[in-house]
């Protein structure tokens, strides 16, 4: 198990890693949106690593991070396009719906689908 510190444990490790890494992307596209466009804004945000952290773990970090870029690479178009729709923008099933042409049932199904082929990924 993963420790916090002494006194806390993680039981569910690879939950508190993509919640925490969520949280820093949901951050990281607050202060973007908040501050004035630079000139040579990063298209992706930056490498979730912390600098005293182990070189080994900052590896597995960026290795992850690879499998799930790719992997959403690999997605058919309208399952990612309603990834990054719902996950990226913050649209809801709704508004993609609309985009897309498509029921909310099938948003669902498509997010569904993006999800399982991430894990899948990951897990491998």
């Amino acid at each position: 198990m993963l420790r916090l510190d002494a006194s806390r444990e993680i039981r569910n490790p690879r939950a508190y890693v993509f919640r925490v890494a969520d949280a820093v992307y949901r951050d990281w596209r607050r202060r973007r949106d908040v501050r004035p466009p630079q000139r040579h804004q990063p298209s992706t945000p930056p490498v979730i690593a912390d600098a005293r952290a182990d070189p080994l773990d900052r590896a597995l970090w960026r290795q992850r991070f690879e499998l799930v870029k790719d992997s959403i690479r690999d997605l058919p178009p309208r399952c990612r396009q309603a990834l990054l729709l719902h996950r990226i923008h913050g649209w809801t099933y709704n508004e993609i719906a609309d985009e897309l042409g498509v029921s909310t049932a099938m948003v669902k199904k498509y997010l569904a689908t993006a999800l399982l082929h991430c894990r899948q990924a990951l897990d491998s």
